[in-house]
């Protein structure tokens, strides 16, 4: 036995915290959203270092609009749900780059990202 249960710093939000959430670590942090779409929505970062909790990036929260998912944990990706669209994060600007536009994303509600693809699944009801 290598590891053992840590108590880490207390969640700021409880009302987030109960509310169903999407969730992504990039740049060794952990990311939450409570909302896809263009609808208002609620966000933190933990950073897993300083075991501190902090307010996501303007941007990068108001940009969150569908499936998230992260490369090697260096590049965010984000499907954007109303435009059907594929962005990049831009963590200098604090802004979303769109990389591509197509109907064949829409009602994605997954995303994955490695060895250099990213690629989204549809999920059905049956």
């Amino acid at each position: 036995m290598g590891w053992l249960w840590e108590r880490k710093s207390r969640f700021r939000d409880s009302r987030l915290s109960r509310e169903a959430i999407d969730a992504v670590v990039w740049k060794g942090k952990l990311f939450m959203v409570n909302v896809r779409g263009g609808a208002a929505k609620e966000g933190a970062m933990y950073d897993v270092e300083k075991d501190a909790w902090e307010e996501m990036p303007e941007c990068m929260l108001a940009g969150w609009r569908g499936p998230v998912a992260t490369m090697d944990e260096d590049v965010m990706y984000a499907l954007d749900e109303v435009k059907s669209a594929l962005r990049k994060y831009d963590a200098k600007r604090d802004s979303w780059e769109e990389i591509m536009e197509s109907e064949r994303l829409r009602g994605a509600q997954q995303m994955t990202a490695g060895l250099d693809s990213v690629q989204s699944v549809r999920v059905r009801s049956v």
